[in-house]
């Protein structure tokens, strides 16, 4: 509310997500009442339910760096202010791996461009589809809460005109500011723990990608809706909008995780 978002708008978006209608009423009641202490008071959790299942709703804003998190709590909040984040990289050089294929393939070697840690890297590979390889750890604050997640994206190159792209969620660790308590910091790292592992394919148009890469590593991200279904050949899952509005997605990287 304090973004300019009003809230109908927030209401919406929470029954979009699956919120009991009783529980945002109940959230939004306590936010407005002028008896109620702030999000961060150290008042007992029970005299303010509502409230900390808003704010579980707004810590789960991962950015793309959280997989699924980043989609539903983005749904919901969608602010101008650009998300800070500190990319603790090892400048290195560029190192390039083979993979040697199958022995009755035709001995034809793939070279995967290993970019260790720099986003950048991956970039510029990604302009020409290029099969390349990064792990990617940033920091995200989102209201207080910090986050560092590690990633694993890699450019698989090109098929059918389309440049496959493949990602997947490390690890993720969380700082709550002090005065959380302990119940809302051990129920969102449950929800967290639940995001590693999780990993997800995309084709895009090359221009695409690249133009998202680099939205990426200037920290500026996209939401968009997404709604997924099991098929015999997996999760697929459709984007309307956002960052992977512009590909063809599959897996359980998209899919929003359960509170």
């Amino acid at each position: 509310m304090q973004q300019g978002v009003s809230q109908d708008q927030i209401k919406s978006s929470l029954m979009a997500n699956g919120w009991q209608a009783q529980d945002i009423e109940e959230g939004l009641d306590n936010i407005n009442s002028p008896n109620i202490p702030t999000a961060y008071s150290t008042a007992p959790v029970a005299a303010s339910s509502g409230v900390w299942k808003i704010i579980a709703g707004i810590v789960i804003g991962v950015a793309v760096l959280g997989g699924g998190a980043y989609l539903a709590s983005q749904t919901i909040f969608k602010s101008e202010e650009t998300p800070k984040i500190s990319n603790e990289q090892t400048q290195q050089p560029p190192k390039e791996t083979v993979t040697p294929t199958p022995a009755q393939e035709t001995p034809v070697a793939t070279t995967i461009l290993d970019c260790e840690q720099d986003l950048k890297c991956l970039i510029q590979a990604s302009t020409n589809c290029k099969p390349a390889k990064v792990v990617y750890a940033a920091t995200v604050d989102i209201f207080g809460v910090k986050q560092t997640a590690m990633s694993f994206f890699e450019i698989k190159g090109s098929e059918m005109n389309k440049c496959s792209f493949y990602l997947r969620t490390e690890k993720i660790d969380l700082e709550f500011p002090p005065n959380i308590p302990q119940e809302v910091v051990n129920q969102q790292k449950e929800i967290y723990k639940k995001l590693e592992g999780r990993d997800g394919i995309c084709k895009f148009n090359t221009s695409e990608l690249t133009a998202m890469l680099t939205r990426w590593e200037k920290g500026n991200f996209e939401s968009g809706e997404v709604s997924c279904q099991l098929t015999p050949s997996g999760n697929v899952c459709e984007t309307e909008g956002g960052d992977f509005g512009a590909g063809e997605c599959q897996g359980t990287y998209f899919e929003q995780p359960s509170l």
